[in-house]
């Protein structure tokens, strides 16, 4: 039996961008609601899907947010429209604290695995940048002590920047056949999140993933 989530972390009515949230619980704490103590615990693999950059529909805060060259070359490549809404999704590089944070708010532990998808859309650029802390009021936050619309208006991100890649990476289905570029950024991912990417999106087909696991 398979569950999927529908929502963001971030829209988590309990634990999210506060007041800028859905009104149910997007977490693990759902799928308790919704099928009882016995579902949760007999979960037996947990795969948090995160984008290989960050996105947003509507308002809310989004402290990665991008207004040049990089957030409208994503938007563009990702097709990053609201499926119901048919908005433009607003776009900015990766944000390791909000990952952080929900991975925490999902209940994902040291041994659950993530899925980095879209990987592909990253392709063409010179240099990636990926937000590895906040900062606010004078002190740097790797993991923030608290994600609601206040705090995060007032955060700064920290970027280091890595390498791209000019590849098309479509077609590719093993780790070692990636650019060098490609590999760095999900390893660097891994060792920010500290939890193994097992998955790779890298195109829109449902084939288009590389499952060999990433050491």
């Amino acid at each position: 039996i398979v569950f999927e989530d529908s929502h963001g972390a971030m829209l988590e009515v309990s634990h999210g961008s506060w007041p800028f949230t859905t009104g149910v619980n997007t977490s693990l704490g759902g799928l308790h609601r919704s099928f009882g103590g016995k579902a949760v615990r007999s979960l037996k693999r947990i795969i948090v899907s995160v984008k290989s950059y960050q996105t947003r529909v509507g308002g809310g805060p989004l402290p990665t947010e991008n207004f040049g060259h990089f957030g409208n070359y994503v938007r563009e490549r990702g097709g990053e429209v609201g499926t119901r809404s048919g908005r433009a999704r607003r776009c900015g590089p990766f944000d390791a604290p909000a990952i952080r944070y929900g991975l925490n708010i999902v209940g994902a532990d040291q041994n659950d695995e993530i899925a980095l998808t879209k990987l592909d859309v990253l392709s063409g650029l010179n240099k990636i940048p990926v937000c590895v802390a906040y900062k606010y009021q004078r002190r740097i936050y790797p993991i923030p002590p608290r994600m609601d619309a206040q705090f995060l208006m007032g955060v700064r991100p920290q970027y280091e920047y890595l390498p791209g890649w000019k590849e098309d990476i479509t077609g590719i289905r093993k780790f070692e056949s990636l650019p060098k570029g490609a590999k760095k950024y999900i390893l660097f991912i891994q060792k920010l999140l500290g939890r193994k990417i097992t998955l790779v999106g890298v195109g829109k087909h449902q084939d288009a993933i590389i499952l060999t696991p990433v050491n």
